[in-house]
């Protein structure tokens, strides 16, 4: 099997031009991939070659595609505007709104339907409300440690006012803002 490799990539602004493409084996391909990010060292080179020889599959291929993308063109105003005539275009297709947008149970019958269902099913037990598998189950001594040392090497942030230290989340939520040194400063 043959593939067609973009001597220049299109990710550093090869074209489709035939003097730009060469066939090769997978192997072929996957090595010149290979040279091309030890000598430029960009990651897209790397994925190529991981993903062509075999070493990555290809959910790994496209959670670190997506992990390592560029995604500052959104904030350029091309990127902004393209964004935006995309929703545009979405809305103008209706095809962004769900089918119970703006609905309640007194004005139409399937929420109502719907909600009776829901409760039908907690009373037989078929559905449960979120977190109840976990509602009195009990941890081992083992499973506690290891929760407890995961919780010391979450990110902290210590509070310009109070000088407390919180957990990045609790702070944004809870503390951030509403820090009652904060407020007696203002």
């Amino acid at each position: 099997m043959k593939h067609k490799h973009h001597i220049i990539p299109k990710h550093a602004g090869g074209t489709d031009e035939t003097d730009n493409l060469v066939e090769l084996s997978v192997e072929e391909h996957a090595e010149a991939h290979r040279v091309l990010y030890e000598q430029y060292g960009r990651w897209q080179d790397k994925l190529a070659w991981l993903g062509l020889s075999g070493r990555i599959g290809i959910e790994d291929l496209i959670r670190l595609a997506a992990s390592k993308a560029d995604k500052s063109w959104v904030k350029t105003e091309k990127g902004k505007k393209a964004l935006k005539d995309r929703w545009d275009k979405r809305r103008a297709s209706g095809k962004d709104k769900a089918w119970n947008k703006g609905l309640t149970k007194e004005t139409d019958k399937r929420l109502e339907i719907a909600s009776e269902n829901n409760k039908h099913y907690r009373e037989l037990g078929v559905l449960s409300n979120i977190g109840d598998h976990m509602r009195g189950k009990e941890f081992t001594e083992e499973h506690k440690a290891k929760l407890s040392e995961i919780a010391k090497n979450r990110p902290k942030i210590r509070c310009e006012f109070c000088n407390e230290e919180h957990i990045k989340q609790m702070y944004i939520r809870w503390h951030g803002d509403k820090c009652k040194r904060r407020q007696s400063n203002v």
